[in-house]
């Protein structure tokens, strides 16, 4: 799972795994699901999504960019996913985090 969370730029799948821990991907599958309660796949979209929410929180980057740096290869793609998991689209989640820290600034300076 470390692997997997340090490495979410690059093309994630069950045969790169595998290999990695020297273990059948079918056997690597079920032993993940078994151990997580989630298929490897799910677990590398669900820590994909985390790191762009934390880049569109922290980081002036648009939609296209965070994206591809969190291991999206096709922006619509990514912006599917990401409004089926958050219920938002990626840019509508990136107004919120902005207006949110507008908030927060302000908010420090009054007290």
């Amino acid at each position: 799972m470390e692997y997997i969370e340090n490495n979410l730029h690059l093309e994630l799948n069950l045969d790169t795994l595998s290999s990695l821990v020297h273990l059948y991907g079918q056997y690597l599958s079920r032993l993940f699901k078994q151990e997580t309660g989630c298929t490897i796949t799910q677990y590398i979209t669900v820590c994909r999504l985390e790191k762009a929410k934390k880049c569109f929180i922290y980081s002036s980057e648009n939609a296209m960019e965070i994206s591809e740096k969190c291991g999206f290869s096709d922006p619509n793609y990514f912006a599917r996913v990401f409004k089926k998991y958050e219920g938002v689209t990626p840019t509508q989640y990136q107004q919120q985090s902005l207006i949110g820290r507008k908030k927060e600034s302000t908010h420090s300076i009054i007290l």
